[in-house]
């Protein structure tokens, strides 16, 4: 999910056992495979790279629905180990993602996600994690980090935890720009099967979807307009208030990415 571990609060955190501890969200990468996909007309997706795979669930889940073409890359070396548990070892790559070195790891496919990695990398090598998932032009980018006070401050390798808008800007740098209407509406599906994600809120929470400002030759693209209209957001579902410092947490995020959504609907009309 990160760069390889250079200190050992890193290799300390992200042991084999806590990769493994993950197994209990598997039906949340099945649903979120099914979810990336559903937003493309069909077939039309050959191949995906999740950046900051971890365990690799979600690649497996994407060769699942079809995907054959569907690659994995992380910067843990306890990542790589359960790999070899799979039977398509040779689609993981570990690299860097603070550096050049993830480039040359990365493999050139139509889709790239990366999730809830941005934190874990330092906020100076921001730019070049986003330059890494950009590099190759993807149709879009299935994107999302934890938001300040997402780990209440007990995960030491959440060292650049940032508001979305922080994210959307370093895209816009690297020539890539929020689809509001996709993004509203995947977050929106998620909320709805609120269930799958009880035990990893921070998908439906943080969920963006970047595409780029020049349309690919290859001529992919998503089902909805990204000029076109915006469902109502939905709010947190019910019971996921935990504390007053996470309740605020939430209500912060919200409001922030409402105020995302109200403007888009104003630029667009």
């Amino acid at each position: 999910m990160f760069a390889p571990e250079k200190k050992d609060t890193l290799r300390d955190t992200y042991t084999e056992e806590f990769f493994l501890e993950h197994q209990e969200n598997l039906p949340a990468y099945r649903y979120l495979a099914r979810l990336i996909l559903s937003v493309f007309d069909a077939s039309i997706v050959e191949s995906v790279c999740d950046v900051g795979c971890g365990h690799g669930f979600l690649v497996e889940c994407l060769r699942q629905e079809g995907i054959s073409q569907s690659f994995g890359l992380d910067g843990s070396i306890s990542a790589e180990f359960l790999w070899n548990d799979t039977s398509h070892r040779s689609a993981y790559s570990v690299a860097d993602l603070t550096s050049a070195e993830a480039v040359a790891a990365l493999p050139s496919t139509d889709i790239v996600c990366s999730f809830e990695t941005g934190e874990h990398l330092p906020k100076d090598a921001a730019d070049t994690y986003i330059r890494t998932l950009t590099h190759y032009g993807p149709a879009a980018i299935f994107f999302s980090a934890a938001t300040p006070f997402q780990n209440l401050g007990e995960n030491p390798t959440h060292i650049n935890e940032q508001q979305c808008g922080f994210w959307i800007t370093v895209f816009a740098r690297c020539g890539y720009k929020l689809h509001v209407p996709a993004t509203v509406a995947l977050r929106n599906r998620m909320f709805s099967d609120f269930e799958v994600f009880r035990n990893a809120w921070w998908y439906p929470k943080n969920l963006l979807v970047f595409v780029p400002n020049h349309k690919r030759s290859k001529g992919i693209r998503l089902l909805m307009d990204e000029n076109g209209p915006v469902e109502t957001p939905l709010w947190f579902p019910p019971g996921m208030e935990t504390d007053p410092v996470s309740n605020l947490m939430f209500e912060r995020d919200f409001y922030e990415y409402l105020y995302i959504v109200c403007t888009h609907a104003k630029v667009t009309s």
